[in-house]
């Protein structure tokens, strides 16, 4: 007899792997630190966000605030360290902001649903630019999910799990 098993949503999560939206997010914004750290520029951007220091360069900015050698900090607490401190400016696409929004203030997050909420309100108003703009971001945003997938997978898939 021939069977096919269907393994449904959580069996990732019983197993230990972070590969909930949120967990996503946290590592996108980690790797910002990892960028930062290495960046001697005043400004770096992607298609969701930018950072603008306003008076030095970011790897000096992360050595003086921070011991990244010793102790790493993470994405969010970067962002939350400049948010008003005025001599830095962090933007986020009006798309991330949803998602980050959408998970301080229920500790999850739909991205499709989100997504597709701004193509709405984007079509409704006739808003071509936005739109093309909002399907670069999710574009990319799919692009980092895939690298995250594929950390997560290197990172805890193995041998032991596989084989039972």
């Amino acid at each position: 007899m021939n069977r096919i098993i269907i393994i449904g949503n959580g069996f990732d999560l019983a197993h230990g792997l972070k590969t909930r939206y949120e967990d996503f997010i946290n590592w996108y914004f980690d790797e910002w630190v990892q960028k930062l750290r290495v960046c001697h520029k005043h400004r770096e951007s992607d298609e969701l966000c930018e950072y603008v220091s306003k008076n030095n360069h970011w790897y000096n900015v992360l050595y003086k605030n921070y011991n990244i050698i010793t102790k790493q900090p993470d994405g969010k607490g970067l962002i939350y360290a400049i948010k008003d401190n005025p001599y830095f400016d962090y933007k986020q696409s009006r798309f991330l902001e949803r998602i980050t929004k959408c998970i301080e203030k229920n500790n999850w997050v739909d991205i499709e649903k989100e997504y597709y909420n701004l193509l709405s309100l984007d079509f409704e108003s006739s808003d071509n630019d936005s739109i093309a703009k909002l399907n670069n971001e999710l574009a990319f945003l799919k692009s980092q999910l895939i690298a995250y997938l594929n950390s997560i997978e290197k990172e805890f898939i193995n041998d032991s799990i596989v084989k039972g």
